[in-house]
């Protein structure tokens, strides 16, 4: 045992540096990850009818936000007053009469 300790004591410069690289190179797939976020070139739009629909699709993405931005900011600011097809809740929210079960 008093031996083996001693040379791991002489070669511990050794091993760390042996760890040291089979560490590093054990994450190379894990360094090189593509961003989800980028549009590649050869996906970039090529003319008007391209960047047209990529539009659609990404105010399309965002409709279900609707709703909630206009109950939360111009409902509640007076900046719309509900028609005669509106919803309770946003009733509830344009007269500031809010009941438990209102969405918003």
């Amino acid at each position: 045992m008093k031996k083996y300790c001693q040379f791991l004591h002489q070669n511990k410069v050794v091993f760390v540096l042996l760890a040291l690289v089979i560490f590093t190179s054990s994450c190379s797939k894990f360094l090189d990850a593509k961003p989800g976020d980028v549009v590649l070139e050869s996906k970039f739009p090529k003319d008007y009818w391209d960047a047209e629909f990529m539009l659609r699709g990404a105010y399309g993405a965002l409709r279900p936000l609707v709703n909630h931005q206009v109950a939360v900011g111009e409902m509640r600011a007076d900046w719309v007053t509900p028609g005669t097809g509106a919803d309770n809740d946003f009733k509830e929210l344009a007269y500031n009469q809010i009941s438990n079960t209102n969405q918003f």
